[in-house]
C-alpha cells in the first residue's frame, strides 16, 4: 500500500518516504505557471478562501472567522453549489492524491457530482490561466474512475463562473509536462 504524506510547511509530498513532484510544481518547472506575478497577499487570500470553503463544505465553519473580502468569495462558492445543484463528495474535499505508477502527487480541491456526473474541480480566486485545465488533467489521472474536469472562478462580489474542460489534448500536455519536469529534475536543471 502506498503511503502519501504532505508537509504543509515545505509544501512537499512524500510517497513511501520518497519526495515526489507535485502537480503544481511540475507545471512551474516546465514554464506553464508564471510565478513572477504572484504576491504574498494573493497567496494568503487564496489560502483563506480555500479554508473557508473547505470548512463550509464539511460543516465546521465558524462564521465569525469569515472576514473582509473572504465573505464575498465564500458567498460565490455557496451560490455556485446552490444554483448548479452540486453534491459535494465528502472524501473529495481537499483530497491528497498520488498517481499509483507515475508517482506525482497533489491536492484536489473538490470532487463533486453534477447531474449524476462526477467532476474534479479546482476553486480559483483569480482569472483563468492556460495551465488550469492541464492541472486538472494531472489530478484526474490519479483516479481509477473517469472524472470530468471544471474550474470554479470565485469573485469577491459573490459571483462565480463554472468553466468545464473537455479537451482531451490537456491529458497529452500533462503527460509531456510530467516527462519534461522529471527529466529536468533528474539532470539537475531544477531543484
Amino acid at each position: 500500500m502506498t503511503t502519501l504524506i504532505f508537509d504543509e510547511a515545505t509544501h512537499t509530498y512524500r510517497v513511501d518516504g520518497r519526495e515526489c513532484l507535485s502537480v503544481t510544481r511540475i507545471l512551474s518547472m516546465v514554464g506553464l505557471i508564471d510565478e513572477s506575478w504572484r504576491d504574498e497577499e494573493a497567496l494568503k487570500r487564496g489560502s483563506f478562501v480555500h479554508s473557508a470553503c473547505e470548512f463550509d463544505d464539511d460543516g465546521t465553519l465558524d462564521p465569525a472567522t469569515v472576514v473582509g473580502s473572504i465573505a464575498g468569495y465564500l458567498a460565490a462558492w455557496r451560490k455556485c453549489k446552490a444554483e448548479m445543484g452540486l453534491k459535494i463528495i465528502r472524501e473529495g474535499i481537499e483530497q491528497r492524491v498520488v498517481h499509483p505508477s507515475l508517482g506525482y502527487a497533489g491536492t484536489v480541491d473538490r470532487i463533486v457530482e453534477l447531474a449524476g456526473v462526477r467532476y474534479v474541480i479546482d476553486l480559483k480566486t483569480g482569472s483563468p490561466e492556460v495551465y488550469h485545465p492541464i492541472q486538472l488533467a494531472g489530478y484526474a489521472m490519479c483516479f481509477t474512475e473517469r472524472l470530468q474536469r471544471a474550474n470554479v472562478y470565485l469573485a469577491e462580489n459573490g459571483s462565480y463562473r463554472w468553466v468545464p474542460h473537455t479537451d482531451r489534448m490537456d491529458f497529452e500536455i500533462w503527460k509531456a509536462s510530467l516527462t519534461l519536469a522529471t527529466f529536468r529534475k533528474m539532470k539537475g536543471l531544477v531543484k
